[in-house]
């Protein structure tokens, strides 16, 4: 069976620049403090978030305790910036390439792009489309 790289991609908002949107520094904070409080990190988060999956390291009721610090982030930065944010994970050194953008936790941006008129008529017709090159 063949075996190469896929390819992603997002568009990534560093988490300094997340925290100094509206009130997100304090909730991140307080979400910090109850990551501590279960014994958690923003790396199994990313890494459970990324695939819509409860944290397996916590039990039910901390991971929906959780997910309100994380649901009041995402308000708070739809309210600020009509986008939605979202967190992932990246190992660029077990599941990627040294070439990497993206290594460990990042933020993403969902709603950067809206189609021109011209384009919203190619609809259906025209794909985004993405590839890395492997060799």
């Amino acid at each position: 069976m063949p075996s190469g790289y896929g390819s992603s991609q997002a568009d990534i908002i560093n988490q300094e620049d997340l925290l100094n949107i509206g009130n997100i520094a304090q909730m991140f904070g307080e979400m910090l403090e109850y990551m501590d409080k279960v014994d958690t990190d923003l790396e199994a988060m990313g890494t459970a978030y990324e695939f819509s999956e409860d944290l397996g390291d916590i039990s039910k009721d901390e991971n929906k305790e959780l997910k309100g610090f994380y649901k009041e982030i995402q308000c708070e930065f739809e309210k600020e910036t009509g986008l939605t944010v979202f967190i992932g994970y990246h190992d660029s050194g077990s599941n990627g390439s040294c070439y990497d953008a993206v290594d460990g936790v990042y933020w993403w941006v969902d709603g950067m792009y809206e189609l021109t008129p011209a384009g919203d008529k190619m609809k259906g017709i025209v794909s985004r489309e993405g590839w890395v090159t492997y060799g």
